[in-house]
Order: structure tokens, then sequence, then C-alpha cells
């Protein structure tokens, strides 16, 4: 995407491009162009930002309370219609206080009808174009470290400072006037092709005859330009010089001749008709402007910046939506995966503490519930003698005798009957004792003690045995249908 930054200058426009990358933006470069192209060549563009010369834009710094943007507006439109020869309606107002000391406020304003006069001299099709309408004084502003800028435009030269702005009837279109009079036998084609080629005046070296009148000129206009804004910029330390418009043969460079001459006490800065307009769309990017593009003159998109964001939208969306699937994919089968995995751990608890494996967890908790309570129905199995429950029921009560310090901190039981408790107490004589307790009893084969380590005043231990109950009796099928039938026999 492409835009530009203009400012129409005595018959030209100033342009300067750029190039939108995302959210990358690439200088293109500035190129003067003739009245006559302008149009088909803003045509190129996807939007352009115009900026005004600073003698028709009016402003002023005050402080006001602090209240709403739309009552603050209310406040500047009454002022104005009190204070000026002009009513809101026929003007553009913006305000800020960014870059303002002392919570202030810049107040901008111009007429309408200036814009619409602007607009109309770059063709019909561009107002469609322009996204930002921004004075030239925002250099001004958006800098800390200057305290005035002198505008050298086309028929004023402007003193612009943040405690106001002064206007010098002397601009650039009138030195044309004048050069063209210090060369009053030239023909009017023959002068302009001249004036179009002429080189750099510059350097006084190697001149002829026409180019040093010229230059000669231009040291005295610019020498009385110093002269005439002096008392304006007395007392600042720091003045930005800004050429508006283009000066043949390099004209620009020869101010810096008439400084010198003039011993200004002040420090200086040079800006070209091409470093205002890169300047100032470069800070247009950033959103370090004040717009006088609102109302009628609001900018609404334009067709093609409208399909761009469109397709944008779209683009992001199908890649959205696609990173979406595929992360729910992802999380689904991750979740399968889990979920397999817990059935897998739930059927090997069931089994350990049921000692049998149940299709799922639902029935397994219920033949638990049906065991612990004693229900169930003639129908419902008898606990295997292996399980956790029917173990824990015997071995328990032999751990937890009165003033034990065990703690069992792990219980399993094998297929086979092979038990494993490990824990830890306080005292050797508890661990002993439970020991004993369970060679007492019956079903328990021989005690593996395993090693006993003492850490910290706890003694951890490990124990095996064989716990062997006995199998219950499976119940015996009647006979007595049978009987019956051989004592009807013996009758």
């Amino acid at each position: 995407m492409q835009f530009a930054t203009i400012r129409p200058a005595n018959g030209r426009v100033h342009l300067y491009a750029f190039e939108k990358e995302y959210n990358r933006t690439v200088d293109i470069g500035y190129r003067l162009i003739q009245q006559k192209n302008v149009e088909e060549e803003l045509k190129k563009f996807d939007f352009v930002d115009l900026v005004l010369p600073a003698q028709d834009v009016f402003y002023y710094i005050k402080k006001y309370p602090p209240i709403g943007a739309s009552q603050l507006d209310k406040i500047i439109s009454q002022e104005m219609t009190l204070e000026t020869p002009f009513t809101p309606d026929e003007m553009l107002i913006v305000h800020t206080q960014e870059n303002i000391e002392n919570g202030e406020t810049l107040v901008m304003s111009v007429k309408k009808e200036k814009v619409h006069a602007i607009i109309a001299s770059l063709g019909g099709e561009i107002k469609e174009k322009i996204r930002m309408i921004i004075p030239e004084q925002l250099l001004l502003f958006n800098s800390q470290d200057v305290d005035k800028t002198v505008f050298i435009g086309n028929s004023s030269i402007s003193v612009t400072g943040k405690d106001g702005q002064f206007i010098l009837s002397d601009g650039i279109e009138q030195l044309y006037t004048d050069l063209r009079l210090q060369f009053p036998d030239m023909e009017d084609d023959d002068y302009a092709l001249w004036l179009e080629t002429l080189g750099d005046i510059s350097d006084s070296q190697e001149l002829n005859p026409d180019e040093i009148r010229a230059r000669k000129f231009f040291e005295k206009w610019l020498k009385r330009v110093v002269t005439s804004v002096k008392p304006w910029v007395a007392g600042s330390a720091t003045i930005t010089w800004v050429f508006s418009d283009t000066l043949p043969g390099n004209g620009e460079s020869i101010l810096q001749d008439a400084l010198e001459q003039e011993k200004v006490a002040y420090e200086y800065e040079m800006i070209l008709a091409s470093s205002l307009l890169q300047q100032l769309g470069t800070a247009g990017t950033k959103n370090k402007l004040l717009n006088f593009a609102k109302g009628e003159f609001t900018y609404r998109g334009g067709m093609q910046f409208l399909k761009i964001r469109l397709f944008a939208a779209l683009l992001m969306f199908a890649i959205l939506l696609v990173t979406t699937i595929i992360a729910m994919q992802i999380r689904l089968s991750s979740l399968n995966e889990l979920s397999d995995n817990i059935d897998k751990k739930n059927k090997n608890i069931t089994k350990e503490i049921l000692g049998k494996e149940y299709p799922s967890l639902r029935q397994a908790v219920s033949v638990m519930n049906k065991t612990i309570s004693g229900g169930g129905t003639k129908k419902s199995k008898n606990l295997h003698p292996y399980t956790a429950i029917t173990t824990m029921e015997v071995l328990f009560p032999l751990i937890a005798f009165p003033e034990s310090t065990i703690e069992i901190k792990d219980f399993s039981v094998k297929d086979g009957g092979k038990i494993r408790l490990t824990g830890e107490s306080d005292s050797l004589d508890d661990i002993n004792k439970m020991v004993e307790n369970i060679e007492a009893l019956e079903q328990v084969g021989e005690v593996n003690k395993g090693q006993i380590n003492s850490r910290k005043g706890k003694n951890r231990f490990n124990i095996h045995f064989e716990y062997l109950p006995k199998q219950p009796e499976t119940p015996k099928k009647s006979t007595k249908k049978g009987k019956k039938k051989a004592k009807g026999g013996d009758k």
C-alpha cells in the first residue's frame, strides 16, 4: 500500500511518497509535480495527507479547566464567536494537550473555504483520497528543542512560536516576480527554460554572468528576510528555517551566508520542502498529528483502502480459523490419550481392591458400596479373599493398636496374596509389635521384615509376607427335589 504527503505551492505540488508493508513504513522519495499532472499522479496512491500552509492556520495556547472534550469544544466555539470575526460553522477547529507544557491546550483552526479551494486545485477525485489535513506548524509543536520556526511560504513568511505567530507579506512568489525583473532582455519562454535549467548557484565559483546576477539577488532577498524576522525571534536560542517551496539553483543554501553576515545570536537549522513532507508524513504514521480532516472532510477510506482492509481481515480470520481447528484437534487427541490412561489405571486399581477388573469405575464403586454396607442381592458375588478390602479388615487392627506410632505410607496386594506394607514409626518397639501381631495370624506365612532405616527420629520399614485366607465355601446344590421323587417310588 502506497501513500503520500503533499503540499501545493505556486502552481506545483511537492510530494513525498511512502510504502506501508504490514507494520513497517518505507520511504519511496520526493518529487515535484506540475499542477496539470497532479490529479493523474495522485490516483496512483491509496491515500494522501495534505499539508496546509502556516499562513492559513490560526492558533493559540491557553489554559482551560479540566473538562471533557465535548464541553471544551463548546467553550472554544463560544470564544471564537465572541473574540474573532469568524463563526464556528465556517471553521475547522482541533485541539490537543500533547507536547504542550503546564497542562495548557493548543487550539488550531482553519477556514473551510480555504481548505475547499486547496483540495479543488488537486482535482475532483482526489478529495476521497485525503486521509489527513495537517498544519505546517506541527513541525514546531512536535519538537521540544526549537523555540521558533520561520516558514518561508509562497505568499508570506510566518514566524511561528509557542507564544504566537507573526506573518510577513514577502513570500517566494514575490521573489520569483522580482527575479524576473532582473532579466528584462529575456523572452518569457527563454526565461522559463533558463530558470528550469539553472545550475547550483550556492557555490560562487565558476558562475556565468546570469548565474552571478541571480545569486546576488538571492543573497539580497534572503538577507532582507533575515533582517525582517529579527525582531520576532529576539531572545530565541534555536530557530528552524523551513522552505515550503524550492528555490531555483539550490538557492536555499544561500540562507546560511545571509545568517552569517547578520551574525545571528541563535542556533539554526534549515529544512527543505522535501524534508518537511518527510517529517510530517512519518509523524502521521505514528499518530502524532492534529488532523483537520473532520466533518465534511472526514476520510471515508476509499474503495481500494477498504478492499485491502477487507482482504486482510478475511485472511486473518482464515488463519485464525485454521489455527483454532488444529489446536482443537491436538487438544482432542491429548484428551483421548489421557482418558485411555485413566481407564487403564482405574482397571488396575479396581483389580487390586476388588480382585477383578470391572468394565467401568461406576460398577466397581457400586460393588464396593454394597460390600461395605452389607447390602446387595442374593445374586451379588462375594469379594475375592485376596482383595485389599478384606485384607485391610484383618490386618489394620493389628497395626493400629493402642498408642501405636505407625503410619502406613503404602499398602498393596498382589495376586496370590502377596502383601507389601511400607511406612514409618517413632519407635522400633512398635514395628516389632506390629510384626509379632501379623506373624501370629494363622493365614500369614513367613514375614520378611526387610531393612529398617532410621533417620531424624523416624524408623522406616518395608515388610513383605503372604496372606493366605481360607477360600469361601461354595454352597452345595440342594437335592431335596430328587429325594421326594425317590419316596414317591417306594410307595
